[in-house]
C-alpha cells in the first residue's frame, strides 16, 4: 500500500487540468443524457428498458473533480432519475494526486462507491487492484449494448485478463493537426485535405510550419503539446510489450531522431514555441496561442477543442492527419480519455450498470444547453453514435473530422504498470526534459534511461 500512495503522489495538477478539459470538451459527463443535436428530446441511452429496479435507488459515483455545478450534469442526473422512479446521488471528489489510493483502500474496506470513473494511466492500478466487476456479465443479459458498439483500441484500454471492466468515454487519439484557418489564408496556403495528409511526413508539416512562422516571434508554424506524439508516429514506444512490459524500448533510434527534430524546432529554425514563448506572449496555456492567433498548426488531443472555441468562437480551422516520422513508417497516436466501471461494493449493481450506460452510450453528444458554445466538438467512444455526431460537424464546416474517428484504431495507451505514472516522473521526465532542451545528447542519454526503465520494470 506504501508503493501504492507513493505512486499517487505523482500524478500532477496539469494532469487533473487535461481531463477536466477533457470531460467538458467532450461532453464525458453528460453525454447520452437527453437532447438529440436536431430536435431537443429527451431520450436517454437506456430508453426502452425498464424503468423500476430491485434495491436501492442510491448511486454514488467517484472522480477527481466535480461536476455537480454543471447544467449538462444536473441534466444527465435529471434525466436517468426520472427514467429510473427517482434515483438520489451522492458524489465523491478525491483530488487527482489522492485519487487511486483512496479507491483503493475504499474498495479494500468495502466501502468503495458504486460506480468510479478511471482515467486510462489510473486503470492498471485499479485492476490490479480488482476494484470493477467484469462487464461481460451486464452485457450478456442487457442486450443493448456490446464491447462491439466501441472502438475496439478504445476498449482495450480498460481491458484486464481478457476482461473489460470500464466503458470508454470519450474518442481522444491524438491524431490530428488542428490547422488555424485565417492564418493559412493570410499565408496564401491551403490547409491539406484528409487524403494528402495522410501520407505527410514531418518534413512536410516543417515546410509549411517555416511560411507560417514570423521573424519577429509574435506568430509560430507548429505546436505540438505532447512530445510522445513525435516518437509514436514512427511507431516507437517506451516498453518492448504494453500487457507485460518486462523491458524498455527507448533505445530504438527513432527516439533520438524525434529528441533532435525536437530541439530543431525550439532552438534552431524555432518554428514551435517554447513555454517561455507563451508566456511572452501572455498566454498561461498552449490552446490559447491557436485560439489567438498565434500558432498555425496545433497537435493536441480533442478535449482542447472546447477550450479553444470557447475563447474564440467564431475561430475558423480544420484539421489533418499527424504525419508519419518517415516514409513508409507504420504510425500510432498517443491518446488520452477516461472509461467508467461498476465496482464490486455497489449497492445495487443493475443500477449502477444503467447509469454507466447511459453515461457512455447513444446518443453521446453533449446536452446542447445555452452555456455552450455552438461549435463545440464532441465525439464519443461509442460508435453508432459518432456516425450521427461526425455528420453533424462536418456541417459545421469541419471536412477533415474524419481523422478523429479514423485515428482512433491506431492508438498507443499507457504501459500497463500499476506504477507507470512514477516511472514515467522519476526515470524517464527528468532527463528526457534535458534532452529537449538540449542540453544532452539524446543516442547516450536515452540508452542509460532505457537501462534504467528495464531495471525498474524488472525489480518493480
Amino acid at each position: 500500500m506504501a508503493r501504492m500512495a507513493r505512486m499517487a503522489q505523482t500524478y500532477s495538477r496539469r494532469g487533473m487540468h487535461r481531463l477536466g478539459a477533457a470531460l467538458g470538451a467532450l461532453g464525458a459527463t453528460a453525454a447520452g443524457a437527453a437532447l438529440t443535436a436536431c430536435g431537443g428530446e429527451a431520450q436517454g441511452p437506456g430508453a426502452g428498458q425498464p424503468a423500476k429496479l430491485a434495491g436501492p435507488k442510491e448511486i454514488s459515483y467517484a472522480s477527481w473533480s466535480s461536476n455537480l455545478t454543471s447544467p449538462s450534469a444536473e441534466a444527465t442526473r435529471k434525466a436517468f432519475s426520472e427514467q429510473f422512479s427517482g434515483v438520489k446521488f451522492e458524489e465523491q471528489v478525491t483530488p487527482w494526486a489522492e485519487y487511486i489510493n483512496k479507491q483503493v483502500v475504499l474498495m479494500a474496506s468495502g466501502s468503495a462507491p458504486d460506480v468510479v470513473t478511471s482515467e486510462n494511466e489510473q486503470f492498471p492500478a485499479f485492476a490490479k487492484g480488482q476494484l470493477f466487476r467484469p462487464l461481460a456479465p451486464f452485457m450478456n443479459r442487457d442486450k443493448t449494448v456490446a464491447a462491439k458498439d466501441f472502438y475496439p483500441q478504445l476498449t482495450a484500454g480498460y481491458t484486464y485478463n481478457g476482461e473489460l471492466f470500464c466503458l470508454p468515454g470519450d474518442l481522444a487519439p491524438i491524431s490530428a493537426v488542428f490547422a488555424n484557418k485565417q492564418l493559412f489564408d493570410a499565408a496564401g496556403l491551403q490547409i491539406p485535405t484528409e487524403a494528402a495528409s495522410n501520407n505527410f511526413t514531418w518534413d512536410n508539416v516543417v515546410e509549411l510550419a517555416r511560411k507560417l512562422t514570423k521573424p519577429d516571434g509574435s506568430q509560430y508554424g507548429l505546436l505540438v503539446e505532447y512530445f510522445e506524439s513525435v516518437p509514436y508516429s514512427g511507431n516507437a514506444y517506451f516498453v518492448n510489450d504494453r500487457l507485460k512490459p518486462t523491458k524498455g524500448a527507448m533505445d530504438d533510434p527513432k527516439w533520438a531522431k524525434s529528441v533532435d527534430m525536437w530541439v530543431d524546432w525550439t532552438t534552431k529554425t524555432k518554428i514551435q514555441p517554447t513555454g517561455a514563448d507563451r508566456d511572452r506572449l501572455g498566454q498561461k496555456d498552449y490552446w490559447a496561442l491557436f485560439a489567438q492567433n498565434n500558432v498555425a498548426m496545433y497537435v493536441t488531443g480533442p478535449w482542447q477543442i472546447g477550450n479553444f472555441m470557447r475563447m474564440t468562437p467564431d475561430l475558423k480551422w480544420d484539421m489533418f492527419w499527424v504525419p508519419k516520422l518517415q516514409t513508409g513508417a507504420t504510425r500510432k497516436f498517443r491518446t488520452g480519455g477516461s472509461g467508467v466501471g461498476v465496482t464490486k461494493n455497489a449497492r445495487n449493481p443493475d443500477l449502477a450498470w444503467e447509469w454507466v450506460k447511459f453515461n457512455n452510450t447513444k446518443p453521446g453528444y453533449e446536452v446542447r444547453l445555452p452555456h455552450n458554445a455552438p461549435t463545440v466538438v464532441g465525439l464519443r467512444a461509442h460508435i453508432p453514435s459518432n456516425e450521427l455526431e461526425v455528420a453533424r460537424v462536418k456541417k459545421l464546416g469541419l471536412a477533415n473530422v474524419d481523422v478523429l474517428v479514423k485515428g482512433a484504431a491506431d492508438v498507443l495507451w499507457w504501459p500497463f504498470h500499476a506504477e507507470w505514472p512514477r516511472i514515467k516522473g522519476d526515470v524517464i521526465n527528468t532527463d528526457m526534459g534535458k534532452m529537449q532542451r538540449g542540453e544532452v545528447p539524446a543516442p547516450a542519454t536515452l540508452k542509460d534511461v532505457n537501462e534504467r526503465l528495464t531495471r525498474e520494470l524488472q525489480t518493480g
